[in-house]
């Protein structure tokens, strides 16, 4: 019921769970039209085995390939905040180079947050950027994403865009939460300044 309350406020097109509880379904209901075009998807147990191969239907015939649900070539996340190594793609057959390449090294701490990173831009299309963050400890968002683009500067512009605005929301929502409960909290507006004309 808690997801369903949290629904109420937030614009959602798609809602894909385990199972629905009957009182839920009846608020989500009550709310009308607010909430006509919401979709909701009721699959079962999400740790059930999927099948080993996928379909697609394409003019005059049927496509079977193999499934790629692998999220990184290493076993775990972990894995990837070593020094480069090669790892053999269970799919192509090709040698790749698996690990941190960059100057700037991103700390092990945040393997939960690149794991859920990973998650999310493999099932989103091409040229495809995803700005993710941690908001608490355990808990992560996707801030803002940008895909099917001619390029991916024209995917990053509109990934930080969105993200930009998400955060403005947020902010504006913590101010107004503010205003109706005094407590101590100091809010840096000039965060949403940075950036916003590149």
């Amino acid at each position: 019921m808690a997801v369903a309350k949290i629904l109420g406020a937030r614009f959602v097109e798609v809602l894909v769970a385990p199972s629905i509880n009957p009182d839920a379904l009846q608020y989500i209901k009550g709310l009308g039209q607010k909430k006509a075009d919401l979709r909701l998807l009721e699959v079962g147990d999400l740790n059930r085995l999927p099948p080993p191969t996928t379909y697609r239907s394409i003019t005059g015939g049927l496509l079977e390939q193999e499934r790629d649900d692998k999220f990184y070539l290493p076993n775990t996340v972990k894995e990837l905040f070593r020094a480069p190594f090669k790892a053999k793609c269970a799919n192509s057959g090709k040698d790749l180079t698996v690990g941190i390449v960059t100057k700037v090294k991103p700390d092990a701490k945040q393997a939960g947050l690149y794991e859920f990173g990973l998650r999310h831009i493999k099932h989103i299309k091409s040229n495809a950027i995803s700005i993710v963050r941690e908001y608490a400890p355990g808990y992560y968002q996707t801030l803002g994403m940008g895909c099917g683009q001619p390029n991916r500067k024209d995917s990053v512009f509109l990934a930080g865009q969105r993200a930009l605005d998400n955060l403005k929301r947020e902010y504006q929502e913590m101010r107004n939460a503010e205003q109706k409960t005094p407590h101590s909290t100091i809010y840096t507006p000039q965060l949403f300044r940075q950036g916003a004309g590149r």
